[in-house]
């Protein structure tokens, strides 16, 4: 009987050894910090203390400046199911299934309307956003480009077919020159759009017969791959017209984000953290577990964001880094000069408030006469961005003037001809 006991101690000793390890694996130098479970999530994209995702038909607005308690601000009811988003200013772009490109504006978060669509022929599967450009991704069809510098009339300037082995063109991703898609099948198409009337092809990474999900990330010289061949490859594009596989990482992974060093992969229920400080050497350093079907993810700061189809939004901390605050000015309240500057049709103005106030963004000529007002409305404290379309503006030497409660500041900007 005493050797029977010891036997059962012993069986559950390693049992609760099994366990441990288990539980570690689930969970490393990872924090959950809240959760947001209204619906499935399908897709996200994170900009400052506001998250932008789909859920069904649905693109939610959230305030994230507490990721303990997140805040459901609006809501807009899109026709057809969100499969991908990008916050770019104050809009978001949506690629609405088979409604699509829509886009939303957000200038006002607890209000946002959708400000201008565009049909297109087939589904409107992934896409991606640089510049004044929008790259959509559409199943049987190929790549769209549309030119987006006035938001609310986006238009097609230029296409290419593109043809896979299911007939499935998925994931995206571009810089202002290239753009990177996944054909299911395939691989990796790299497509030329220094004209973007006129891409080309101009590389090809081969990858495997399997059809799926799969999820693409750029990072400078570096695009990362989930899906490739042997799970998820690194890839140097600083020629795209011969990409160089620098390291893979075996595993069954199907969705990607990249931030400072680290990268966040996607594996059915888990996310796996990697250090990628040595692009050639990836090291495994973290994991979480969510609730069942990862969809996307995405990064800001040391926090990311997991959409996940059967269990809505996860926000997890990476414990490997430090939150790291923009410093204020001294008297709480900045304003930054425009970038670009000088330009032609667009500029974003970023400015920070330390405290609730009314504030307004305005532009004047060189008379002194008003030209439009670009924010009026009550702000919460933090950091803000703000975009100005300027396209039928003459060219000129122009001020913006921020005032918040007593503080004033004015700057000036050159529109170009």
């Amino acid at each position: 009987m005493k050797i029977f006991i010891k036997i059962l101690k012993g069986l559950f000793a390693q049992s609760v050894l099994f366990f441990t390890q288990h539980l570690k694996a689930q969970q490393q130098n990872t924090t959950l910090l809240g959760r947001w479970a209204e619906g499935p999530c399908y897709t996200i994209d994170v900009s400052g203390k506001i998250a932008c995702y789909g859920n069904g038909g649905y693109l939610e607005v959230t305030d994230i400046s507490n990721p303990l308690n997140p805040v459901e601000l609006s809501k807009v009811v899109l026709p057809s199911f969100v499969s991908d988003v990008k916050i770019s200013g104050n809009y978001v772009y949506v690629a609405d299934e088979w409604g699509g490109f829509r886009v939303v504006d957000i200038s006002d978060p607890a209000n946002a309307v959708e400000a201008g669509f565009l049909s297109l022929v087939g589904s409107s599967n992934r896409l991606s956003v640089a510049g004044n450009y929008a790259y959509i991704t559409s199943e049987h069809y190929g790549l769209y480009i549309l030119y987006i510098a006035d938001p609310a009339n986006p238009v097609v300037t230029g296409s290419i077919k593109l043809v896979d082995v299911f007939g499935f063109i998925y994931d995206v991703t571009a810089n202002t020159n290239y753009v990177y898609v996944y054909l299911a099948g395939k691989g990796i198409d790299i497509i030329e759009v220094s004209e973007p009337s006129g891409p080309n092809e101009a590389g090809f990474l081969e990858g495997s017969g399997y059809y799926g999900n799969f999820d693409l990330a750029l990072d400078g010289n570096y695009l990362f791959w989930a899906g490739a061949p042997d799970g998820l490859q690194i890839v140097d594009v600083s020629d795209p017209k011969i990409p160089v596989v620098v390291a893979d990482i075996t595993g069954d992974f199907d969705k990607v984000s990249v931030k400072d060093n680290y990268l966040y992969a996607g594996s059915g229920r888990f996310i796996y953290v990697f250090n990628i400080s040595d692009k050639s050497n990836p090291i495994q350093v973290g994991s979480f577990k969510a609730g069942g079907n990862t969809r996307d993810i995405d990064v800001a700061g040391n926090v990311f964001y997991v959409a996940d189809a059967s269990a809505g939004l996860y926000i997890v901390k990476n414990d490997l880094l430090s939150a790291v605050e923009p410093a204020l000015p001294e008297n709480g309240y900045d304003l930054l000069q425009n970038h670009p500057n000088p330009f032609k049709e667009s500029t974003t103005f970023d400015y920070t408030i330390s405290r609730p106030e009314f504030v307004t963004l305005k532009i004047y000529d060189a008379t002194g006469k008003l030209i439009t007002t670009v924010v009026n409305r009550r702000q919460a404290p933090g950091n803000y961005s703000v975009h100005w379309n300027a396209r039928n503006i003459k060219p000129g030497i122009y001020s913006f003037c921020l005032t918040a409660g007593n503080y004033h500041i004015t700057k000036q900007c050159v529109v170009l001809d």
